[in-house]
């Protein structure tokens, strides 16, 4: 085992070395690709370069036609599998990488992403050193050149478990799961092109809760923001299918609240089939108060003053804190001030 493992500043007080090759739990990385041949030999050295001894790391290419196939033939004697051929897009992608999975702990890394050096020695440590199923750390965030944008505040866990399906914030890339516990939530809905990961979290959180999550501090990797990347290229379409889940959820929470055709006005996937399945405790209203927050912001910013006060209104009968926490009887006193007042709506 190298002696740079022992100058880790998060493993004070471990030792490494007592832990032999077969001792480490076998992770297992898919990377789904498709034409990013510029950044996916940076991919693939950053996971193989963690001289990792119990690896499966997976590539799951699209059918490219750039210089993708070649770059992963370099390296085709190190990887557990690959292959190039054209599918249903990224979340079919995964599908077939997971499927292919043998290993305790579970993630995908995307093509134009790059892990942190050491990332996989600490991801196992803290699985093997507490008795978790998630593990959430946080990753920098670079621009297409390799610049320092910031740092991520990580996927996010609150007081409780109805806040955090609320909230539904995921950063995928830097979350890592016990597999076992997501073969009764694969495969991914193949319906949703940008928020896959937040419906799988939320369909965790919904069978697994959130009591064997642990988060840390550490950063596992870079992700990188550039002009072809899903999350600068695409916000109407996250949007898109942040609403298409979150109205799925609504209704099979509990259609009848008030503001709740009010909620499912939002555009929405029209070929999205739910897979909810409540094993935990939830409280349907503290959930859907987030819903209506950020459904209350948008219809707000869009002008529409009276949809956005319609969810103003269940949130401050539903769920108070919230309701103070972001300070919206302001809001609702600018709001009453353009219903006197129309001009108003053009400096608000």
């Amino acid at each position: 085992m190298s002696k740079r493992l022992n100058r880790w500043p998060w493993a004070k007080g471990v030792d490494p070395s007592v832990y032999t090759n077969n001792t480490w739990p076998k992770i297992s990385i898919v990377t789904p690709s498709f034409n990013q041949g510029n950044f996916i030999e940076e991919t693939i050295l950053s996971v193989l370069n963690q001289n990792y001894p119990n690896l499966e790391y997976i590539i799951i290419d699209g059918g490219s036609t750039d210089q993708t196939v070649d770059i992963i033939k370099k390296y085709e004697d190190k990887i557990a599998y690959w292959v190039s051929e054209p599918d249903r897009g990224q979340s079919h992608a995964i599908n077939k990488g997971f499927e292919k999975c043998t290993g305790e702990i579970f993630n995908w890394l995307n093509s134009d992403d790059f892990l942190e050096p050491l990332a996989l020695y600490n991801i196992a440590l803290n699985f093997m050193q507490s008795d978790v199923d998630v593990l959430l750390g946080r990753e920098r965030r670079i621009d297409v050149e390799g610049n320092f944008l910031n740092v991520s505040q990580g996927t996010t866990v609150h007081t409780t478990l109805s806040d955090t399906i609320g909230r539904c914030h995921i950063d995928q890339s830097s979350t890592y799961f016990r597999r076992e516990k997501l073969l009764e939530i694969f495969p991914l809905n193949e319906q949703l092109h940008y928020l896959m990961d937040g419906e799988m979290w939320i369909r965790y959180l919904l069978r697994w809760g959130q009591d064997r999550v642990k988060a840390i501090d550490d950063i596992l990797l870079s992700f990188r923001l550039h002009t072809t990347s899903k999350s600068v290229s695409a916000k109407k379409d996250f949007q898109i299918d942040k609403n298409t889940f979150e109205n799925s959820l609504l209704k099979y929470l509990d259609i009848s609240y008030p503001a709740a055709e009010i909620l499912l006005s939002r555009p929405e996937r029209s070929d999205y089939a739910a897979r909810w399945n409540i094993k935990v405790n939830v409280e349907p209203s503290t959930v859907i108060s987030h819903f209506a927050l950020r459904s209350l912001q948008a219809f707000y910013l869009a002008g529409q003053y009276s949809k956005a006060h319609v969810c103003s209104k269940f949130i401050k009968q539903y769920n108070k804190s919230l309701y103070n926490l972001h300070k919206l009887y302001r809001f609702n006193l600018k709001v009453r001030m353009i219903s006197k007042f129309p001009l108003l709506a053009k400096v608000a």
